[in-house]
């Protein structure tokens, strides 16, 4: 088992089965070359033939067809789910006002898309430095920071490290970042323009708890985001009672017509689950944490296209806010047998409150 894990970990799950069976063809083969080569007499090889290409092989090999079996199956329970979306599309796309407002998103979406480029969002670690080694130092010298009039000012290419150690030890009194704030604060005189702490922007996270821990913190503020701005744009939350009564069938109702209840029923998207996280690790990302982006996740409901165009402007609009991603599926050339049918508009962002950054 350990092996496995090993395995699964350093190759890509997709891809080990067939290259299991693969390699298990190519070592029966090759035992088969090198034993006509040195038995004279065939029937000597045959009496103890090596079983290690041909176990691959056949291991590979069932595996091979289980997992077809599985996707057969797999795609038999989703085929009713399907044709309803796919009939909600249609209707969709027929409407000559809906599929203006698809096209009109579709060309937001894509000008966004443009500016962000094609870099995937990524989960950042934004630990606090203890110190600052020489190449570290290096890499930040072109850094500015911002002071009161707005003025910047570089780092100064003569610090030595022993007193950016001093500096940056005196000022560790706020975090602080710039890359999420856009500015510096400073508590001390004598240095006004130089951030109250380093952080290292540029690395990535590694560690599952670490994430964990800052998704549980986050999950209180962007509830609130998502609720400022359901509220601009007739959004709307899955609800688990009604008059109440218990929901039955899956439910809907417009924040607006929520917020002012003492506790709102609304059934909110908690964090991913540990194990479902650690399964996409492995079967996905190959244990790059820093590719688990929607751990901390909410979702808005809309009832027509305009709304959910709202709210996107919304968000865009947003100054706390920073787009990373988006993926729109609400695209006409969206292949949506990826997702059977199922269409939405999924953005990745990173939010920039006081309460983020604490």
């Amino acid at each position: 088992a350990p092996l496995l894990m090993g395995i699964m970990i350093a190759v890509d799950e997709r891809h080990i089965i067939a290259r299991m069976t693969a390699a298990g063809a190519y070592l029966s083969l090759l035992d088969i070359v090198f034993a006509s080569a040195v038995y004279r007499d065939m029937r000597e090889f045959a009496q103890s033939p090596p079983l290690t290409g041909l176990l691959f092989f056949f291991a590979g090999s069932s595996l091979l067809a289980a997992h077809a079996m599985a996707m057969w199956r797999a795609k038999r329970l989703i085929q009713e789910d399907k044709a309803q979306y796919d009939a909600v599309w249609a209707r969709d796309i027929a409407d000559p006002q809906t599929k203006e407002e698809i096209d009109m998103l579709a060309n937001k979406v894509n000008e966004m898309t443009k500016k962000l480029g094609k870099d995937w969002a990524r989960q950042m670690s934004l630990k606090e430095a203890e110190s600052l080694s020489v190449s570290l130092l290096a890499k930040y010298d072109k850094a500015y920071a911002q002071n009161a009039e707005g003025k910047y000012i570089g780092w100064s290419p003569h610090l030595s490290r022993q007193s950016a150690h001093r500096s940056f030890k005196l000022k560790r009194r706020h975090l602080l970042i710039k890359a999420l704030t856009g500015k510096w604060k400073s508590d001390t005189p004598d240095m006004p323009d130089c951030p109250s702490v380093f952080i290292d922007v540029q690395s990535k996270i590694d560690s599952l708890d670490q994430l964990y821990m800052q998704a549980h913190c986050m999950d209180v503020v962007l509830k609130a985001k998502v609720q400022a701005w359901a509220l601009l744009s007739e959004g709307m939350f899955p609800i688990t009672r009604m008059n109440g009564k218990p929901c039955v069938e899956p439910t809907f109702s417009k924040w607006s017509d929520l917020k002012n209840q003492t506790n709102p029923p609304v059934k909110w998207a908690k964090v991913k689950s540990v194990s479902r996280s650690i399964e996409k690790l492995l079967r996905v990302y190959q244990a790059d944490v820093s590719k688990l982006v929607d751990v901390c996740r909410q979702s808005i409901i809309f009832s027509r296209i305009s709304d959910l165009a709202e709210c996107f402007d919304v968000v865009v609009n947003d100054p706390e806010v920073e787009i990373l991603r988006v993926v729109n599926r609400l695209d006409t050339h969206y292949d949506a047998t990826l997702s059977a049918g199922y269409r939405d508009v999924k953005l990745n962002i990173r939010v920039n409150t006081k309460e983020s950054v604490e």
